[in-house]
């Protein structure tokens, strides 16, 4: 993608992962905001279920999920979250409480929230947790945190949504939670399993619980008491230069990615560009190896050792284990094709690589070309697949087929000298500038290309 010529005024820089997630944005969000100064860092999608843990150069560790992952950066940094964003206001109230222990002086004083916002209820997380564990080996890889089930329900007019904006109503609050208390109690004890082995017992003697309401209040009270609520339209406008940081990856795309195992978010740039007046500069991120956390299609997936040092990811009961593999060119190609190319690309996690890296040039698919071709471009007459093809708003079902079809294809690998090697292959094979070299988690460990990323920001 062409570099764009300069704004008059700052605009801002919005960041995005071009993976499964866990590109390392909180820590690259935190570098930015050392070095730009800007007035604020902007959570545009996602929600309670991102992770971006941020490492300061004097050793406080911090996971952001659900404020701006600048605020460790600088004490003059706010913290907006617009309309897409989901909150669980009670890990949102221990979050800020993490915050303030590390030395940040009151975290929700410097934060806004967008009325319009979905409410990520404990019972939509029970209900998750119980219906991830009923699809034993068809997981789809879930959070665990109930995100996707608050959002399902806010398409659909016929069952109750909270939003941030009722939080200040407590009596009529009080009456839809125990509504979706007891509607997500029913359909949890729908999923009792055939397998005895399964015991979904716990979750639904939670999901009783007659006083986990009041508790729910509680904790929503105070967090409106907070006057964190913007009154109205998206809580975004602020002088000066603004980050806006992307939550979850690309390839885990509500629409993009590959059905079931996605995200229910939008995780390219649209939101930031919906609330920016001018687009502000895209920043796509990828790791130097590819990862994935959860279930679904990993075609890249080689354990190598050593990658994973230093990895905060673990395994949990929801996602499974933390997978690695080779750098992956064919879904960076794909990732950039939904975004519609980036302006710069930052390569991070580059010191866990080994002295040679593995790059995936091309996947050989085994089965049948005939049934694929409208998923995958292959080289000629070959079995070589060079690209994975984009729609601008492909069905549910053909994601599921590309799914399918990703399942059946091994990696082609090629082993390249090291990550100078790489960095060079990756700029040319996806002809998009390298502005930022990553090299640790510190924003110390960042290399930055000034003169190209200043003549936009």
């Amino acid at each position: 993608m062409a570099l764009a010529p300069a704004a008059s005024e700052p605009r801002g820089v919005a960041v995005v992962g071009l993976g499964f997630g866990d590109e390392g944005k909180g820590s690259v969000v935190d570098a930015l905001a050392r070095r730009l100064r800007p007035s604020a860092v902007v959570r545009f999608n996602g929600g309670p279920q991102a992770a971006h843990h941020v490492l300061t150069p004097d050793g406080r560790l911090h996971c952001f999920a659900q404020l701006g992952s600048a605020l460790l950066a600088s004490p003059d940094v706010r913290s907006f979250s617009t309309s897409r964003v989901l909150v669980d206001p009670l890990s949102l109230l221990r979050e800020a409480e993490s915050l303030a222990c590390l030395g940040v002086e009151d975290p929700l004083a410097r934060l806004s929230l967008d009325p319009r916002s979905v409410v990520v209820t404990p019972f939509h997380r029970l209900l998750n947790r119980a219906a991830e564990l009923a699809r034993g080996q068809r997981r789809h890889g879930s959070c665990g945190l109930g995100v996707g089930q608050a959002y399902a329900d806010s398409l659909n007019p016929a069952v109750p949504t909270v939003r941030l904006a009722e939080l200040g109503d407590l009596p009529s609050l009080r009456r839809k939670l125990e509504l979706i208390r007891w509607m997500k109690l029913d359909l949890a004890e729908q999923l009792r399993p055939a397998d005895p082995s399964l015991d979904l017992g716990p979750l639904l003697r939670e999901l009783g619980r007659r006083d986990i309401t009041d508790v729910t209040l509680q904790g929503y009270a105070a967090l409106a008491d907070r006057g964190v609520i913007h009154s109205g339209g998206e809580p975004v406008e602020s002088p000066g230069l603004r980050i806006f940081e992307g939550a979850q990856g690309v390839l885990l795309d509500e629409r993009h990615g590959f059905w079931p195992h996605v995200t229910p978010s939008t995780t390219t740039f649209l939101g930031a560009d919906e609330v920016c007046r001018e687009v502000p500069y895209h920043l796509g991120l990828l790791r130097a190896f590819s990862t994935r956390h959860g279930a679904g299609p990993f075609v890249a997936e080689r354990p190598g050792p050593g990658l994973l040092r230093g990895e905060h990811n673990a395994l949990n009961d929801w996602q499974g284990s933390f997978r690695v593999g080779a750098f992956d060119l064919v879904m960076a190609r794909y990732a950039l094709a939904v975004v519609g190319g980036v302006d710069g690309l930052g390569l991070t996690c580059l010191d866990r690589c080994p002295g040679e890296v593995e790059l995936v040039r091309a996947w050989r698919y085994e089965g049948d070309r005939s049934e694929v071709e409208d998923l995958l471009v292959f080289d000629g007459s070959s079995s070589r697949v060079e690209q994975i093809r984009a729609e601008r708003s492909p069905s549910r079902e053909r994601q599921q087929r590309l799914a399918d079809a990703l399942r059946s294809c091994r990696p082609l690998v090629e082993v390249l000298p090291g990550v100078d090697a790489l960095t060079d292959e990756v700029a040319r094979q996806l002809g998009a500038p390298i502005v930022l070299r990553s090299r640790g988690p510190r924003a110390t460990d960042k290399e930055w290309d000034l003169a190209s990323f200043h003549a936009h920001v």
